[in-house]
This record gives C-alpha cells, structure tokens and sequence, in this order.
C-alpha cells in the first residue's frame, strides 16, 4: 500500500535505549538545526506528558522541517488509548509462543502487590508495580520460580527469565516463525506519515492549502500569490479562454464562513458565469486580503481546467487597485 513512499527509519545502535524522554530530547535539538529534509518523530501514547504536549492534536511542527506524531489508536484498542507501537497487533498475534515457549506479557496478566501471574503459578512480573499500566507489555524480567512462596529477591536471583525480547518477537515475524500476523492496523501510522510528508512539501514549496483548491504562497519579498484551482464545463471553458472581459464579484455566506467569488465573463455579448468558487473564511484568508489592500502586487490566480485536463486556463483576477477594498468590504473589515 505505501511502496510509494520515499522514506528511511533511524535505527539506533543496540545498546540505546529509546524510550519517549530520550526521542523528545533528540527531537527537541534537531529543531534547532536546519535541516535539507523532513523528519519525522513518532512517540507511543503511554505517558503523560507527551500526551500533554499534543494535547488534543496528533501531529506537532517544531520548525526546520521537524515533526513529531503520536500513535494513531487502532479500532481495536480504542478503549485502551495509552498504546505503544507494540499494541497495533492483535493480542492474538501478540501472545503468541516461540519454540521455547516465550512470549510476551501484559502488566493486567499480573497482580500488582505480589507480582505474581494471576493464572500461571509460579511466575512473577518483577518490573510491575502499583502505577504500572494494565496494558503495558512486558518483554524482560518475567521470572518462573519453581518455589510457590518464594521471596522476590529469591525469585530476581534464581528464576529463570522465560519472557520473548520484542525485538526477537519482530524477527520471528520477519523470519515467518509467527506467520500470518495482522499488520493491518499499522497503515493508519503510515497514512499519516503521508499527511505529513504532504504538508512538509506544500511548507518546502512556501505553499499552503488554506481551503479546498486555495493555495497561499508567501515569497521572500514580503508579497504573496492566492492560488485557486476548480474545474469548469469544457464548453464554457473554451468560450472563456477567448474573451479578456471577466467580471468578479465577491459574496460572503455568513451562515457557512465562506467567501464566494463569483467569475463572470462577457462572451458573445452576453455575460455568463463561469464559477463560483467557495473560500473558507479563515486568518490566513483576511490576512492576504488585508495586505493586498496594502499592495496590489499580492496576486489571486485563477486556474481553471476541463474535467478531462484538456482545456485549462489560469489568469490573475482582482488586480485593479481597488480589488482589496471591495474584498474587505464585503468581509465587513
């Protein structure tokens, strides 16, 4: 599905741990830097204050072309948010047993207190403890203790360590020892990699998408182009193309936060309109029209083109010296 995308992971030596704390110092210093491409830094859902930082947004941009991103919930674990990167597997496919009989744990399989298996006896989750979170997963330190009562210093000391690694869990996918798991959930993590590189592209290009087809471009100049994209009957197109004598005249629906232009054109003696193109009512919006009341030379670029791509037609529109006047007029500005 995403073959397309020209991307590289960071992968870190063996001996770093990478946990949420250390990506964001990382995160935090290439922020600082210039940076020629994008990148891209993706935390699990499981603590507090990244969680925070996001607040009610999934994806941050810190400048430089850095951005960070937290876990998109899966379907299946929307009752559970607080996920690692682990979760988007089925527990099905996440508690599957090696040939050694490893496996991964979850911190709910285990009582808090006395860190025992609540099923299993004899086995013990010495890293829980009382604000570990039920759906943690647990990949080292789950200790068999052929003792029922043993002490847990005891049980640290000689049990024995029957718990799957999960980077030896992945390698058993990879290698297909644990065949037909269900990666499907992780294509919503990919799917907003695509977003991102999408918006990473527009910023790189000075270009922004501020409504549907309306796309502001700001030069080192100080000026800036609103661009606008729709299609057009090809008849009414054609006809359009061959006459200079094109009319604007700008509406706002109050009720929707829209600002309609409504493009007419003298053709044949007659006017028609040719479209009428809706804009969201947005700061970006009012800013633009505010400086090209300030300055004509801030242009609106009207694209056109036939639904089969075969006729097209772009020209500037509002470039008289009182077109921002009549635009914030009719914002009521």
């Amino acid at each position: 599905m995403f073959q397309s995308l020209d991307i590289e992971f960071f992968e870190p030596d063996k001996k770093t741990q990478m946990g949420n704390d250390k990506l964001k110092k990382i995160r935090d210093y290439h922020a600082l830097l210039e940076n020629e491409y994008c990148k891209i830094f993706i935390f699990d859902r499981d603590a507090d204050d990244i969680n925070s930082e996001f607040g009610d947004a999934e994806v941050l941009y810190h400048g430089n072309n850095v951005y960070s991103m937290l876990l998109p919930v899966p379907e299946h674990r929307k009752d559970t948010p607080y996920i690692s990167i682990e979760h988007y597997y089925f527990d099905k496919d996440l508690f599957r047993e090696d040939i050694n009989g490893r496996r991964l744990y979850m911190v709910k399989e285990f009582d808090k207190i006395t860190k025992k298996h609540l099923l299993i006896p004899n086995l013990y989750a010495l890293k829980i403890n009382k604000e570990s979170s039920d759906i943690g997963i647990l990949d080292f330190k789950i200790m068999k203790y052929e003792e029922q009562e043993g002490d847990l210093s005891k049980v640290a000391k000689d049990g024995q360590n029957i718990a799957l690694s999960k980077s030896n869990f992945i390698k058993h996918i990879e290698n297909e020892e644990f065949k037909g798991v269900n990666v499907a959930a992780f294509s919503s993590v990919f799917t907003m990699i695509e977003d991102i590189l999408q918006d990473y592209l527009q910023n790189k290009a000075g270009e922004i998408e501020i409504s549907k087809g309306v796309y502001l471009k700001k030069y080192p100049t100080g000026l800036s182009t609103l661009s606008l994209f729709a299609e057009a009957p090809k008849e009414l197109l054609t006809l359009y193309k061959g006459t200079n004598l094109v009319t604007v005249g700008p509406v706002v629906l109050e009720n929707h936060n829209k600002l309609i232009l409504e493009i007419k054109a003298l053709i044949n003696e007659e006017w028609h309109q040719i479209i009428q193109f809706p804009l969201d009512i947005t700061p970006y919006l009012v800013d633009f029209i505010m400086k090209k009341n300030k300055n004509r030379y801030n242009r609106i670029e009207l694209h056109l083109f036939s639904p089969d791509r075969a006729i097209s037609s772009s020209r500037e529109i509002l470039k008289d010296d009182i077109s921002g006047t009549i635009l914030l007029r009719a914002l009521n500005l």
